[in-house]
């Protein structure tokens, strides 16, 4: 177990520095997210307008007691637009803690890189080929931005330009997180390239 956790905080870690990677030196992030022109007096108009801290969405769901007619308004509202899925909006000022950014990215990392060491090694006396264990976390990858982000692709209108570029991203970091994971969870005697596969079990 001790060597499980142990490999699983060395993916996390590789899936972390890939992060930092992508942000600050690929082209992957470029462009994802924008800058809003006069970001000044919007901010001052949310300010003003929203009571709170939440999430929020424009339109908005319509009033369950306004029936049918609610329901059409909303609609035709949606469809001449603008959209805002959502928008994540925090009252009073904000914290540029670096460290804490850091800390709380970095654990989330270590926590999913552990768990995914668990599956493998739970994994091993079935498949112990390299590229198929690789392949089952390429598959886990894939499988948790089915369920993340398409969503909001889906249901959330986001643009399927900055979907592709989070799925792509995110499966990218975890095949290599995946890859050292793989090496170091070998089990002892087993070659780095084994035989069996996905495709012939």
């Amino acid at each position: 177990m001790k060597r499980t956790i142990l490999a699983g905080l060395v993916a996390g870690t590789v899936a972390f520095m890939w992060g930092g990677l992508s942000w600050s030196l690929l082209p992957f992030q470029t462009g994802k997210i924008k800058t809003m022109p006069n970001e000044v007096a919007i901010a001052e108009f949310l300010a003003k307008t929203l009571p709170g801290e939440g999430v929020y969405q424009y339109p908005g769901d319509p009033d369950p007691a306004s029936g049918d007619a609610g329901l059409q308004e909303a609609m035709q509202r949606y469809e001449r637009g603008p959209v805002v899925p959502l928008l994540v909006y925090k009252p009073g000022p904000g914290s540029m803690n670096l460290a804490a950014f850091v800390a709380r990215g970095l654990g989330a990392n270590l926590l999913a890189g552990v768990l995914l060491a668990m599956v493998l090694a739970l994994m091993a006396p079935a498949y112990d080929a390299y590229w198929s264990r690789v392949g089952v976390v390429g598959l886990i990858a894939t499988f948790a931005t089915l369920i993340t982000h398409v969503p909001y692709w889906a249901w959330g209108s986001f643009p399927t330009s900055y979907t592709l570029i989070v799925v792509i991203d995110a499966i990218l970091a975890w095949l290599v997180a995946g890859m050292v994971l793989v090496r170091l969870l070998r089990p002892a005697g087993v070659p780095a390239v084994a035989t069996r596969s996905l495709a012939t079990a």
